[in-house]
């Protein structure tokens, strides 16, 4: 996911796949992890990158999600199974197993109460989007943080991390 924000200016237009472009290095550090004795992993697809509060708080979209990262996140999300049984085809021994985080942020956000969570858009900490900066802003964090989807600007809730 830092590869995609730092590549979030980038859009497809046709001539770069950009799904096997942001999961090339991706795939290059579990080769490494294999070289160094990993033969089981857990690889996480991005979640909608668009839906994070610093998206929002930095693009202002005008439908709920940052329509445009999404769509990056799901190019990458769409090349992962197809790059995920390639390593494990060439890497001898190998298991990868795929968490859809996409997937799981996408049915807390259809029905968030049914998780006991109740905002979505925004973090439980406040941030200074004046500064772009998507950390807690003076170390406050709110009290009722189950409460969230969020916790900073750009990461899950432990609520959210248990739900995946």
């Amino acid at each position: 996911q830092n590869d995609m924000d730092l590549n979030k200016r980038l859009s497809s237009n046709g001539s770069l796949d950009m799904g096997k472009y942001l999961a090339e290095p991706l795939a290059k550090r579990l080769q490494r992890l294999y070289d160094h004795g990993g033969r089981k992993f857990l690889v996480s697809n991005s979640l909608p990158l668009g839906c994070r509060p610093f998206s929002i708080s930095q693009e202002k979209p005008t439908t709920r999600c940052v329509e445009r990262l999404n769509k990056l996140a799901s190019e990458f999300n769409s090349y992962l199974p197809r790059m995920l049984k390639n390593l494990e085809s060439t890497l001898s021994g190998s298991k990868f197993v795929l968490l859809d985080v996409y997937k799981v942020f996408e049915d807390v956000f259809s029905e968030p109460a049914s998780y006991g969570i109740t905002d979505i858009t925004h973090s439980c900490c406040p941030i200074d989007s004046m500064k772009h900066i998507p950390m807690c802003k003076d170390g406050e964090v709110c009290i009722n943080r189950n409460q969230y989807a969020f916790f900073d600007a750009i990461h899950p809730t432990e609520v959210m991390n248990s739900i995946m």
